[in-house]
C-alpha cells in the first residue's frame, strides 16, 4: 500500500542529530536537479511528539532539505514513515536503512552507518551492553563458551541478512569505524571526501597500522600534503610501512621510472635525445646539471693525476 505524499513546511521540520555527514556540494547539486526536474523523491518524516514545537521530525533526508533551502521553497514532499510514539532506536533504523539502501556512501561513511546499524541490532540482543567485546560479555553472563559464541552471533547474522552482505564484511567495516573514525573523529569528514579514500580496502589497510598515534600521523599527512595520492604514499613517509610492503610516493616513482628507462636507453638513444633533453631543461635544473658536470669532470681529472703520479717510478 502506497503511502500518501505530503506538502509539509521547512520550517517545520526538526532535523535533529544525524549519522553521517553533511555535503554542501552533494546537496546544491540535488537543488540544480530539484530546480529542473522537481523532487522525485520525497523526505522521511514522523510526527513530532506534543510539546516540542514543530510537528514533523526528520527522519531521512538532510540533503534534499538543504537543497530546498537553497532554492528557497516553504514546501517540501514528504513521506510520514513512521506514528509519533516511534521511539528513537525505531527512528535511527529507518534513517540507517535509508541511507545504506538508497545511497553510495564512501567507505568511512559507510563504517560509520554500519557501526551504529549494528548497536542498534545488539542493543536487542544485549540490552543495556552494545559495543562490549565477547570476553567482557562471557565474564558478565558466566555462559559456557557455545552459548556465548550462538547468542553473540544472532544479531550478526540477522544485521548481515538485512544489508545483504556477510557477517565477515560488517565485521571489516566496524574495524574501520573503531580503528580509525572513532579515534580521529576530528579528521574523519575529511578524510571521507579525500580522492584516495574511495576504495574500502585503502581505509581498511589504514585500519590495520598498528596503533591510533600512527594512524593518526597517516591521516595528517594525507590530508596536508596533496602530493599524496594515496593512503600507501602517506604511510611510507609516515614511516609505518616497510620497504617490503609499503609504496614509495608517487614523486620518488616517477623518479625511480625516469632513470630506469634512460639507464636502458642504448648509448646512441641518450647521445640523440641529449640536445632535446638539455634544450627543455628548466634554466634552474641547467644550471644544477652544469654545476654537478662540472664538479664531476674535475673530480675525474683529480683521478687521472692520481693515476699518473703512482704510475711515476
Amino acid at each position: 500500500m502506497e503511502r500518501e505524499i505530503l506538502s509539509i513546511l521547512l520550517a517545520g521540520i526538526a532535523i535533529g542529530e544525524r549519522v553521517g555527514f553533511y555535503d554542501p556540494e552533494h546537496a546544491a547539486r540535488l537543488a540544480v536537479s530539484m530546480e529542473r526536474d522537481g523532487q522525485h523523491d520525497p523526505i522521511h518524516v514522523a510526527p513530532s511528539p506534543s510539546g516540542d514545537g514543530m510537528p514533523w521530525r526528520l527522519v531521512a533526508g538532510r540533503h534534499r532539505i538543504g537543497a530546498a533551502g537553497l532554492l528557497d521553497w516553504t514546501h517540501i514532499d514528504a513521506i510520514q514513515v513512521a506514528d509519533t510514539n516511534a521511539d528513537a532506536a525505531v527512528l535511527r533504523k529507518l534513517e540507517l536503512s535509508e541511507n545504506l539502501d538508497h545511497r553510495r556512501p564512501r567507505p568511512i561513511e559507510r563504517a560509520i552507518f554500519i557501526d551504529a546499524r549494528a548497536r542498534l541490532e545488539e542493543e536487542i540482543d544485549h540490552p543495556g551492553h552494545a559495543g562490549e567485546t565477547r570476553q567482557e560479555r562471557g565474564a558478565r553472563l558466566r555462559w559456557h563458551a557455545n552459548n556465548i559464541m550462538s547468542q553473540a552471533s544472532n544479531w550478526r547474522l540477522r544485521l548481515a541478512d538485512a544489508l545483504g552482505c556477510d557477517v565477515r564484511t560488517i565485521e571489516r567495516y566496524r574495524e574501520v569505524y573503531c580503528n580509525v573514525v572513532a579515534p580521529c573523529s576530528d579528521l574523519a569528514e575529511a578524510l571521507n571526501r579525500h580522492r584516495a579514500c574511495r576504495k574500502f580496502e585503502a581505509i581498511y589497510g589504514l585500519a590495520k597500522v598498528p596503533n591510533v598515534q600512527s594512524r593518526r600521523k597517516v591521516i595528517d599527512l594525507l590530508l596536508a600534503d596533496p602530493e599524496l595520492k594515496s593512503i600507501d604514499d602517506a604511510k611510507f613517509k609516515a614511516g609505518v610501512s616497510t620497504s617490503k610492503g609499503g609504496r614509495m610516493p608517487e614523486r620518488d616513482r616517477a623518479h625511480a621510472a625516469f632513470l630506469t628507462g634512460w639507464q636502458r636507453m642504448p648509448l646512441a638513444q641518450q647521445r640523440a635525445a641529449a640536445p632535446t633533453f638539455a634544450r627543455d631543461l628548466p634554466p634552474t635544473v641547467a644550471e644544477i646539471m652544469a654545476e654537478n658536470l662540472r664538479a664531476d669532470a674535475a673530480r675525474r681529472m683529480l683521478e687521472a693525476l692520481k693515476k699518473r703520479t703512482d704510475l711515476q717510478p
